[in-house]
């Protein structure tokens, strides 16, 4: 069944991709398929170009930023990157004679890991081993060449989208970390929801995520996670919060979403008192995050072990904890 906004349609349940082609392109320029899509699990990354002379390609979700990775194909290896810093991650030499044009996917699978396959006019490689620590969850997605292109494009596909089930989510939901909720949602067996986010995100940095995504593909359930990074005052609610959340609400309800919000766990350095009473009076279903942890006063240290020496994140025990949570408030997330 399709649905529409604005005019436009929107099929439910649907996997969402973009794309972007040049049919020139000069040496270190980029060509961007989509902006600021911080998916944590289960895509595909690709990009192809042709050329006379080759020195490199780059592919990359987030190029030099936080939770961004990128791989780095040149004549001999391919490297992988991660972060601001740079930080090499891997490198696999692929034994092919690059020539005439070269095409590379790179699979994001669920556990912060990806696997790259190459393919040029001398044969086909593929990563022995999954490239570790690819978040690949902030920023742009792009590619560019050292050298002059022609028949360029790159693209980006989410599965997920088709899942009834969407969380919206910081650092929190990071993949593969087992003191993180997704990871645990997904140990508990439940791998049917989408996860979007980056860590550090806030509300204005997640927002325009969920505003893109329901244009394209639209789930039963929405959860909006997000809030630690936008803590409440000692003596208001987080007004940047509060209008996201109200924007959330009232997005979803005029597309038939059912809206949950998350009743986020007071930390020593941050108080959250004040969204937790809006989301509760709301009318709004919500996920008691803060009554899974012990964390419901104002500078609460959680039960003994939850909470991690960082006093922000979870321990693994924490995490556990908060995904039970979930999937008690949530139920949708464990229908198979």
């Amino acid at each position: 069944m399709d649905f529409f906004y604005k005019g436009k349609p929107i099929r439910k349940n649907a996997p969402v991709s973009w794309i972007a082609k040049a049919d020139t392109l000069a040496a270190n320029t980029d060509l961007v398929c989509v902006q600021n899509v911080d998916n944590k699990k289960n895509s595909v990354l690709s990009a192809t170009a042709y050329f006379s002379a080759f020195t490199s390609l780059t592919v990359a979700h987030g190029y030099r930023m936080n939770y961004g990775n990128w791989c780095v194909v040149d004549g001999t290896n391919i490297t992988t990157y991660y972060g601001t810093g740079a930080t090499q991650m891997s490198q696999a030499a692929h034994g092919l004679t690059i020539s005439e044009f070269l095409t590379v996917i790179i699979k994001q699978k669920t556990t912060q890991n990806a696997e790259i396959t190459i393919m040029t006019k001398g044969g086909q490689f593929t990563t022995p081993t999954t490239v570790p620590h690819w978040h690949g969850s902030n920023g742009d997605v792009r590619m560019f060449g050292a050298q002059a292109m022609t028949g360029a494009e790159v693209s980006y596909g989410l599965s997920d989208t088709v899942h009834d089930v969407w969380l919206f989510v910081d650092s929190y939901g990071t993949e593969g970390d087992t003191a993180r909720v997704s990871r645990q949602i997904q140990n508990l067996g439940y791998d049917g929801f989408l996860a979007m986010g980056h860590g550090g995100g806030n509300s204005a940095q997640t927002y325009p995520q969920f505003a893109k995504l329901i244009e394209l593909a639209q789930p039963k359930v929405a959860v909006w996670m997000i809030g630690m990074n936008d803590p409440d005052s000692s003596s208001a609610i987080n007004a940047s919060w509060k209008s996201y959340a109200e924007q959330f609400a009232a997005a979803c309800e005029a597309r038939g979403i059912v809206p949950v919000f998350t009743v986020i766990p007071n930390v020593p350095n941050y108080r959250h008192t004040f969204k937790n009473t809006w989301i509760k009076a709301s009318g709004h279903r919500y996920v008691d995050w803060a009554k899974a942890v012990g964390a419901e006063e104002a500078g609460s240290s959680w039960y003994t072990g939850m909470l991690s020496t960082d006093n922000v994140h979870p321990s693994e025990l924490g995490a556990k904890a908060l995904a039970m949570r979930t999937v008690l408030d949530v139920p949708e997330l464990a229908v198979m």
